[in-house]
């Protein structure tokens, strides 16, 4: 996965949702999705929301910013146009009779 860069409104953060963890260090757990729609017209690939935890999962988690894709390694190739013509393969060549040239 490529890494994300997210950015984030620090005073819609619910503190209420906080959670102590085993070792003590106090946590805040976040929800990224991708775009629909790919890039949006500010350059984001995702959303971010906060996620409030089980018990308040029927609450509006609050949305508080966008991430977006900063390195992109493994990018898919694009597929060719369908519109290319297939080119035979080497015995379909083998087997035509005629030389084209």
């Amino acid at each position: 996965m490529d890494p994300l860069k997210i950015t984030f409104k620090v005073n819609k953060i619910d503190k209420t949702a906080f959670f102590k963890g085993k070792n003590g260090d106090t946590y805040c757990s976040l929800t990224v999705w991708p775009n629909k729609d790919g890039e949006d017209q500010y350059g984001n690939h995702a959303s971010v929301k906060q996620d409030l935890g089980k018990e308040r999962r029927d609450e509006q988690a609050p949305f508080i910013g966008n991430a977006k894709i900063i390195q992109r390694r493994n990018a898919p190739r694009s597929a060719p146009p369908a519109s290319y013509e297939k080119l035979p393969t080497r015995q379909e060549m083998a087997d035509e009779s005629e030389i084209p040239f």
